[in-house]
């Protein structure tokens, strides 16, 4: 629980969009201007960007009469530093500026920072300077798919070094769990959020498209939403989305201790993007959800509402 809890702060949205295929529609909601837009990742290599993203969510369960509340909220400033390989890929090193999250259930809370010196004791806090420190490298093909990422390994190793209490076995398979868990939960979800909601063909203004996308964080779900392209302006194309939200039966639940759910809600998202370089500007993505959990034979009535904002821009 305490790697997914550090997790939390650096994931920036509630839902991913994994390996998705988006379908463009006939229909229109406006004539638009009759101009066709190619929407797609290209920014200039060497060029540079930095993203403000903050989350939140509270989680309400009634647990024997008694209700239960569970909120966090985080916040991370990143940098993306941009350039290409020879096949044409883009490469992108990511640096972690600012971490900071806060959870509270209850009368417990936690409050982890990264600009805390690093003297605490604290694990958590040790884990925080280690994610903040590295670079990694993500490698992503021009429709914004993840193709490779590296420097997770390296961050693992510094961090289970810094321990003689673990066992080399022990530690082989905390490496693989966090190499597998890291670049899924972090770079996965931070590079889908940013640039996985291209269509995949020219679009004009009314224009919609479908993704069908998956997230299992915490529970397996499938998000159906359509996106609009609302308008353009100024070389920005502002991008609208709802989604629905049900709980994915044919995903495995994870990890054995993982209840399982029976969920649904609502999305809703809008986008700002940059139509020459496909970079986002901003967005603000909100999901309300509601179901019951199944804990140890019986059925916990939930509620969860999240919200994601992100805000960048190019410094070079």
């Amino acid at each position: 629980m305490k790697i997914r809890s550090i997790l939390f702060i650096v994931i920036c949205t509630a839902f991913s969009h994994y390996s998705c295929k988006l379908r463009l529609q006939s229909d229109r909601n406006s004539a638009g201007d009759g101009k066709v837009y190619r929407l797609r990742m290209n920014p200039s290599p060497g060029s540079k960007y930095q993203y403000e993203m903050s989350n939140g969510s509270n989680v309400k369960m009634t647990v024997n009469e008694k209700a239960v509340e569970s909120v966090k909220k985080g916040d991370v400033t990143l940098s993306y530093a941009v350039d290409k390989d020879s096949a044409g890929h883009f490469v992108i090193s990511i640096t972690y500026d600012k971490i900071h999250t806060l959870s509270k259930t209850g009368d417990q809370e936690t409050d982890l920072n990264s600009e805390t010196p690093d003297d605490t004791g604290d694990p958590m806090q040790k884990m925080l300077h280690y994610l903040k420190d590295a670079t990694i490298v993500a490698t992503l093909n021009q429709d914004g798919s993840v193709k490779t990422v590296t420097g997770y390994t390296e961050v693992a190793s510094q961090i289970l070094g810094s321990t003689n209490a673990i066992s080399p076995s022990d530690k082989q398979r905390l490496q693989q769990q966090w190499r597998s868990m890291v670049e899924q939960a972090i770079v996965k979800k931070n590079m889908d959020q940013l640039f996985r909601f291209f269509p995949d063909s020219a679009v004009h203004v009314g224009d919609r498209w479908k993704i069908e996308s998956r997230d299992s964080a915490d529970f397996p779900f499938l998000v159906k939403s359509v996106y609009n392209l609302q308008s353009i302006k100024d070389g920005i194309a502002d991008i609208e989305c709802r989604g629905e939200i049900t709980s994915d039966s044919s995903t495995a639940a994870g990890p054995a201790m993982t209840p399982s759910a029976q969920l649904k809600g609502q999305q809703e998202g809008s986008y700002s993007v940059d139509i020459k370089t496909g970079m986002l500007v901003k967005c603000t993505v909100t999901a309300d959800i509601e179901g019951t959990v199944h804990v140890m034979g019986r059925d916990i009535p939930i509620t969860i509402s999240t919200e994601v904002r992100v805000a960048g821009k190019q410094v070079k």
